[in-house]
């Protein structure tokens, strides 16, 4: 198990906030904090690049990126799991997803 490094402040930071904890082939990790949403994208973003699976930046809250790959293609899916139009721009071009619609981007 290793404790990861906390920034709380003088009177926190001899104490485990975030611990990571490998288990067989996987990893768990446990939070004894509530912590800000920017810890928690920092920390899935480290956990993405470790295992080398895509982040992408800029995505709205609430939208979802499923991607599935074989020797020939890569497809994502993407999920707007909201009742709100979605506009952000996603590969390079603006993306529009109505309320709970999904699009696939194929590469």
């Amino acid at each position: 198990m290793s404790a990861l490094p906390n920034s709380h402040g003088a009177d926190l930071n001899r104490k485990t906030a975030i611990t990571r904890n490998s288990y067989g082939e996987g990893t768990a990790y446990y939070f004894g904090t509530v912590c800000e949403k920017e810890v928690y994208n920092r920390l899935v973003k480290d956990i993405l690049s470790e295992t080398g699976i895509a982040y992408f930046e800029n995505i709205p809250d609430n939208v979802e990126i499923t991607t599935r790959t074989n020797e020939d293609i890569t497809a994502r899916f993407i999920f707007n799991n909201t009742n709100k139009e979605q506009e952000f721009i996603f590969n390079g071009k603006e993306l529009i997803l109505a309320p709970f619609e999904m699009k696939i981007d194929v590469e």
